[in-house]
């Protein structure tokens, strides 16, 4: 599961990190809950250095996001479950279990374009230099999320143009 710090300035990626859960106050143990929108637009505005207006206009974007993603997070909490009682059975029915996967999948798609689609609105708030600045940090934060092996076209890691995004998105900027 991806981290959720990186996936709040990506905004495309926000929801992955614990939707069906509440963030509790506190230390946290175990895995991040989900991303406040206030703390992730704030973070976003700070790296960009965005206005009040777009970063209050970005608050609603990722406020509106979250509530979404964590709707299609609980139905696939539920899927999920129904496809271990199925698979718990001493016969369990085949086209049901194949059934549930691809309702899975459909809603790990919605997911997924839901992040897409929140990166997108927010990209289009953004100044030509912060848009370009912020795509650059979600191409990288996907390739880390997506890494399992070398990159099948391109120059090898470290050696193409998005490697070094500078002290921008660097680990102790986030």
């Amino acid at each position: 599961m991806p981290r959720t710090l990186p996936a709040l300035l990506a905004a495309g990626a926000l929801l992955v990190a614990g939707l069906a859960v509440a963030d509790p106050p506190g230390p946290r143990h175990g895995p991040p809950g989900p991303p406040d929108p206030v703390e992730a637009a704030a973070k976003l505005s700070e790296a960009l250095g965005l206005d009040a207006a777009t970063t209050e206009t970005i608050e609603a974007i990722l406020t509106e996001s979250m509530a979404r993603g964590k709707a299609i997070a609980d139905q696939l909490r539920d899927v999920g479950e129904a496809v271990r009682a199925e698979r718990a059975l001493d016969a369990p029915n085949d086209k049901k279990v194949v059934k549930l996967v691809h309702q899975a999948a459909d809603l790990k798609a919605d997911l997924e374009l839901l992040r897409m689609h929140t990166g997108d609105e927010i990209g289009a708030l953004l100044t030509a230099e912060q848009k370009a600045r912020f795509d650059a940090f979600r191409r990288k934060r996907f390739a880390e999320q997506h890494r399992g092996g070398p990159r099948p076209f391109g120059p090898p890691d470290g050696e193409g143009p998005d490697d070094d995004l500078g002290p921008l998105f660097a680990p102790e900027a986030l």
